[in-house]
């Protein structure tokens, strides 16, 4: 417990500095600017991470892992595909250090899994402690020696040494296999479908804000908004990782008992950060950064997006779908989510009203498939 406590507080540090604390160095137009120079890295991983997770949940077996290194290895091949596409077409000049960035990345994902995996949570804070000073030192040293590439170069080390970390104590726990046994249908359906919609949500939104001219400015008010809503992951006693791992062993075994304790501590403590948050966080943006252009109501509305990925996880490791359904599903709700957040953004032109429209259909989407796909699990 007090390692999973230990993790969400470096974890919400991370984040404040991240998302809060750099906009007030950078301001707000280059903070945007950079945000969306790195924005093809952040959708990518975000599509690998799910992947990772669920082939380490169930590689799982007395206490130790027999990863599939070739599933690990096509996971992330296929990512860094889908990246130096998004790369060619926008034409980015930084795609090298952008590679370099995604591929550590992916690395110290994939180290996160694994601790959690094998209940190593203690670990897992130190390698995101180790993140955290290495961004934070190599922020200041590009603030002062270069122009516009603090967070990526934050991120790039922090990530690469936070990896060296995660190699150099998890080695015991793993068994590694190199066989070319990969079920397709569960690695590119289930595991990369069921996060679509928070790619959508985190990502893909940022994205088409700038396709449709938004200022620099306005990306960057829109992040610290989106940045809000994603803290209430971790301003939480229970980590999102150990939720998911939790309903895969209760899903697995059809033990219940530890899945409802831990949902329990996770609902209660969102719905407290929730609250909260809906009315401590808009003052505070408007005495540091000015007048804000989003409401109380749009705020709690699109926090309950963090929902979402449990319950998208708890459909997509069913018993009661085939896996293509479900790939389907995610999809569909996921290409939903973004058509509501663009049409509603044509007619009133406010991406927070927009936003709280889409996380509303999309939530219900999920609450009715779930249980649907979970009845008498």
């Amino acid at each position: 417990m007090k390692h999973s406590v230990a993790f969400q507080i470096i974890s919400i540090a991370l984040m404040a500095f991240q998302s809060f604390l750099s906009p007030v160095i950078l301001g707000l137009e280059d903070f945007g600017d950079q945000i969306l120079l790195i924005i093809p890295v952040l959708l990518t991983q975000s599509l690998v991470e799910p992947a990772f997770q669920m082939q380490v949940n169930k590689s799982l077996s007395n206490g130790m892992l027999s990863i599939n290194l070739f599933s690990i290895v096509l996971t992330a091949f296929l990512g860094l595909g889908f990246l130096c596409a998004v790369l060619f077409v926008t034409g980015s000049i930084d795609a090298l250090v952008l590679i370099a960035f995604f591929i550590s990345y992916i690395l110290y994902t994939l180290n996160i899994a694994i601790f959690f995996a094998v209940d190593k949570i203690g670990y897992a804070a130190i390698s995101i402690g180790i993140f955290m000073t290495f961004y934070v030192f190599t922020f200041f040293a590009a603030l002062a020696l270069l122009d516009g590439k603090e967070i990526l170069l934050g991120n790039l080390v922090g990530s690469l040494t936070a990896t060296l970390f995660g190699v150099a104590t998890i080695m015991r726990k793993i068994a590694p296999q190199f066989e070319r046994k990969l079920s397709f249908a569960h690695v590119s359906f289930n595991s990369l479908s069921y996060r679509l919609p928070v790619v959508a949500f985190s990502n893909a939104t940022t994205i088409l804000l700038g396709v449709v001219g938004a200022a620099a400015g306005t990306v960057g008010e829109f992040r610290i908004f989106l940045a809000a809503i994603n803290a209430s992951r971790y301003f939480n006693l229970v980590p999102l990782a150990e939720l998911q791992s939790a309903i895969e062993v209760g899903i697995g075994s059809r033990k219940f008992v530890h899945l409802r304790v831990v949902a329990r501590r996770f609902l209660l403590s969102f719905a407290c950060f929730a609250v909260g948050m809906t009315f401590v966080f808009p003052p505070i943006y408007d005495v540091v950064f000015g007048d804000r252009n989003f409401g109380r109501m749009a705020l709690l509305i699109s926090m309950l997006f963090v929902l979402v990925q449990p319950l998208s996880y708890m459909v997509s490791d069913s018993r009661h779908a085939k896996p293509i359904s479900i790939a389907i599903a995610n999809a569909a709700i996921a290409l939903l989510m973004l058509a509501v957040f663009w049409t509603s953004i044509q007619f009133t032109a406010d991406p927070y009203v927009a936003m709280g429209r889409s996380v509303a259909i999309t939530l219900c989407c999920y609450a009715i498939m779930a249980l649907n796909y979970t009845r008498g699990a």
